[in-house]
């Protein structure tokens, strides 16, 4: 045994995957996914940009967004640029969004501003951010008394006894010079905040503007979410800053409807706030598979063979492919194999070719998984359900989904004979299923059914460790 090998054993299976440890000098450090090409040339734009500007990174959750900017901020800093990171889901306690917005920036900035000054500076942009956010009502004020200003005390007295005109006019005096107040602060913070940025850009001797990163968006409460994109747009329209929001549209689209009503353009009240949308591309998971399968440790396990290992992430990858997962179901996936694996006295027992396909299987059919189990359900039945759910159909006509249905068929259909399962699933499943069975014999496993029940056991058993 080697050395590595006899290391990786003693270590033991480490339960999270490794991040991206980028720098300036190798900004795609930890690329797994392929999306050098698209952080650099997002890199390249922002540098560019004078004007204020707003670009929101979209993706489902799982699909790595955060590396993303990650790798996008060392990308940045490659070239001069200064980035602020700001993690909404991580601050969502805050009554308001600026009061940890300002707090990030302000220990930020301290470093790209001069020495000398930098005190009266940042003293200055707190003070009047305090005057902006008192000039501000909270979006859930707003929302629970639908806009209007709260009448208490005596108005409301003088309300309920029909002195309405005077209300009406108490109220409209109350509401212009609140508005005169706003404007004035946010104006005074806009300048402020335009200063600093200056010195800051001086000091760095660069022209790139100042990249705000806002992460984790999409997880937070609604009200603090859409606050936060109304004090971007209302507070820090400046030049010299750029803002990147990373966020799944869908539950940010669910966020403005909770806080406005189902009956909003929720769609159409974002783009207010963002002037550019980028798509994440769709992740190649053969080298982010093969990555985190040794970062498991289990290229030492005895009896893991090169030829099972490919067997099982070729299956793996090919049905994350076919059900368009997210990356961090992928990762779960792995982790459940790796705990499967270590807790197997007989790897031969796992049905390599087939165990990705079912823990991926579990993983997005659940309930159709149950069933294959229980062997409560036929062969075709399961080619049916597989094949129905778009966009997988298809998947199991490949050469490793071929081969799973031949699995498949061997669990639930063990007495079939060869000449009959020919006649209906074809010369191609029938030559896989010859196989699978001289496999199983040459291993002293009975039949299909014991096969199936060792693997739901152990799987059974992963899924109390990874989820």
């Amino acid at each position: 045994m080697s050395e590595e090998v006899a290391v990786t054993q003693k270590r033991g299976v480490s339960y999270k995957t490794p991040g991206p440890d980028p720098t300036a000098e190798h900004p795609l450090s930890g690329d797994l996914l392929s999306r050098g090409p698209a952080v650099e040339s997002m890199a390249t734009l922002l540098c560019s940009l004078d004007g204020s500007f707003v670009l929101a990174i979209t993706g489902r959750w799982g699909t790595g967004k955060t590396t993303f900017l990650t790798m996008l901020r060392s990308a940045l800093e490659q070239r001069g640029a200064k980035s602020v990171y700001f993690n909404a889901w991580a601050n969502d306690f805050a009554a308001d969004p600026l009061v940890p917005l300002l707090s990030e920036l302000e220990a930020s900035l301290s470093e790209f501003l001069p020495t000398d000054t930098k005190g009266e500076i940042l003293k200055k942009l707190k003070s009047v951010g305090v005057k902006a956010l008192k000039g501000t009502l909270p979006i859930a004020l707003r929302y629970a008394t639908s806009g209007l200003i709260n009448v208490s005390g005596g108005e409301a007295t003088n309300f309920l006894e029909g002195d309405m005109g005077k209300v009406a006019e108490e109220i409209a005096k109350k509401e212009l010079a609140s508005y005169l107040v706003t404007k004035n602060s946010l104006e005074e913070f806009r300048t402020t905040l335009g200063e600093v940025v200056e010195r800051a850009a001086s000091e760095a001797s660069t022209t790139s503007p100042i990249v705000i990163v806002i992460d984790e968006l999409d997880r937070c409460r609604p009200t603090f979410a859409i606050e936060l994109l109304e004090r971007v747009k209302h507070l820090f329209e400046i030049p010299g800053i750029v803002f990147v929001l990373a966020m799944d549209p869908v539950q940010m689209e669910a966020a403005v409807r909770g806080v406005y009503g189902e009956g909003v353009d929720a769609d159409g009240y974002l783009r207010r706030f963002i002037d550019l949308k980028f798509q994440l591309p769709k992740p190649e998971f053969d080298q982010l598979a093969r990555q985190q399968w040794r970062s498991l440790g289990l290229d030492g396990i005895v009896g893991v063979s090169s030829t099972a290992r490919d067997a099982i992430l070729v299956g793996l990858v090919s049905a994350g492919d076919a059900y368009e997962v997210s990356a961090r179901v992928l990762e779960q996936c792995l982790l459940e194999i790796a705990v499967v694996i270590r807790s197997s006295g007989e790897v031969a027992w796992l049905a390599p070719s087939a165990l990705g396909h079912l823990v991926m299987l579990r993983a997005v059919l659940p309930d159709l998984y149950e069933r294959i189990v229980s062997r409560l359900v036929r062969t075709n039945e399961v080619v049916t359900a597989i094949g129905g759910r778009s966009p997988g159909s298809g998947y199991l006509e490949s050469l490793s989904g071929t081969v799973f249905r031949a699995h498949i068929l061997n669990w639930l259909e063990g007495d079939v004979s060869i000449a009959d399962a020919g006649e209906e699933w074809g010369s191609e499943v029938v030559g896989y299923l010859q196989s699978v069975r001289k496999g199983a014999t040459d291993h002293n496993i009975a039949d299909g059914a014991r096969e199936l029940a060792y693997l739901a056991e152990k799987l059974d058993l992963s899924a109390g460790f990874a989820r």
